[in-house]
């Protein structure tokens, strides 16, 4: 992702303090991947015989990953100087630009910064049987597979004139917001291959895997912006829009699409028989 806060050194001038590229600007979160550390999570697999002879059954699997997340917060508490840079496309000032939630004399606030990635499956299979002796089977099965990963960042800042700025007042405060949610949901058939193989009480089984359908694409941006202006002897006056900082009119709303997929799938169990009703499995 790419740089979303930013500080700098005290004696940067107002017009440089957290601009990528300016002398002393430090990137505190962003211009690097999220998400993408090891996290636990589980399969759940069952299913039944359909006949006496354990040549023809029916699957299902669920997975389930638990969610990726990411959480960073800075105050003007420990970095007097704050800004959320952004890239300009208005006429005369086009280029790196930001917005500062904290300066010294001029600006106190914070920002937060949450992100989560998911991912979860299901399958539901028809297996058959096409090669079986004593410790060893084969297995063929086709059905059906729904795969979805999610991905979601908000980035949210605060902040309070410290001093008048032009038509701004003193106590004037800003509260605004960026959420990003990204959906990839993917239907589709999945055939496969299982070998299983067992030496006295452990076993090992071999799989493979390859679904094709269509992942349906669901991006959807939103932004909102309140400001409250102080009103003395009265309630503050506030305004919300329906626009942050990175999502303006221009890009907010939702978007779908979808698109042909392949989702394949390797996997290798190793097995101990506890009972002949009970193994347990490392895969």
């Amino acid at each position: 992702m790419p740089a979303l806060v930013t500080t700098g050194t005290l004696l940067t001038p107002r017009d440089q303090a957290g601009k990528l590229g300016a002398a002393g600007t430090r990137i505190l979160f962003g211009q690097e991947d999220i998400g993408d550390s090891v996290e636990s999570g589980g399969r759940v697999r069952f299913g039944f015989w359909l006949s006496s002879r354990q040549m023809d059954g029916l699957e299902f699997s669920y997975l389930s990953a638990s969610a990726a997340s990411t959480d960073f917060s800075a105050s003007s508490t420990d970095f007097p100087i704050l800004a959320r840079p952004f890239f300009n496309v208005e006429d005369g000032v086009m280029g790196e630009d930001v917005e500062l939630i904290a300066y010294p004399g001029l600006l106190a606030g914070g920002v937060r910064v949450q992100g989560s990635t998911s991912l979860e499956t299901l399958e539901v299979m028809y297996r058959r049987t096409f090669l079986q002796r004593h410790c060893e089977r084969v297995d063929l099965f086709a059905g059906y597979r729904q795969a979805r990963l999610a991905d979601h960042l908000t980035i949210q800042d605060s902040k309070v004139w410290l001093a008048v700025s032009g038509p701004i007042g003193a106590g004037t405060s800003i509260v605004e917001s960026d959420r990003f949610a990204v959906d990839n949901t993917f239907d589709g058939a999945q055939i496969g291959l299982t070998r299983w193989r067992q030496r006295g009480r452990w076993s090992t089984e071999i799989s493979a895997k390859l679904a094709l359908g269509t992942t349906a694409r669901r991006s959807e941006l939103a932004g909102q912006t309140t400001v409250s202006v102080p009103i003395p002897g009265m309630a503050p006056d506030s305004d919300t829009r329906n626009t942050g900082l990175l999502v303006q009119s221009t890009n907010a709303g939702v978007r779908v699409d979808n698109m042909v997929s392949v989702l394949p799938e390797l996997g290798l169990t190793l097995g101990y028989e506890v009972s002949p009703r009970l193994s347990i499995t490392l895969g």
